[in-house]
């Protein structure tokens, strides 16, 4: 699996945007129990309380998966700065967090609104990318 991840990281990884964009749709079920959050949360596992029950396997899959881009053979974020490395992580570990199935309704629901204001997802705009992603990522 981490083979797979680093391979189509690098392989498209044409600055932090495209990175940021591959990587959570590639690593968003790294190193998974094969289990839900709900099992993690009703038998007290060590996920469930080392997250607060909120949202544990997400938050795993996210740690996990930027711990593993950041060993030397997998780590294709070595030519990044401190910022561009941060923007990368922060975005990465947002973007998992939001495949928690919990939060669809939230994020499908902030899209839509926008949409129904007439509103655009602007590139430059990380709120709107961000969002752009997030739900695409639940599609």
């Amino acid at each position: 699996h981490s083979h797979r991840c680093r391979t189509v990281c690098m392989s498209a990884l044409r600055g932090v945007r495209n990175a940021t964009s591959l990587t959570p749709n590639r690593c968003h079920d790294y190193a998974h129990l094969g289990v839900n959050n709900n099992f993690l949360s009703s038998t007290m596992h060590k996920l469930g309380l080392r997250y607060n029950f909120i949202s544990p396997l997400e938050n795993m899959h996210a740690s996990e998966a930027l711990q593993m881009l950041l060993r030397p053979e997998n780590n294709f974020l070595v030519t990044l700065g401190k910022d561009e490395y941060l923007e990368f992580h922060q975005s990465v570990a947002q973007l998992i967090l939001a495949t928690d199935m919990t939060r669809h309704i939230e994020f499908t629901g902030q899209f839509t609104a926008k949409l129904a204001a007439g509103k655009r997802f602007h590139s430059y705009n990380k709120h709107g990318a961000r969002l752009r992603k997030t739900v695409t990522s639940h599609c």
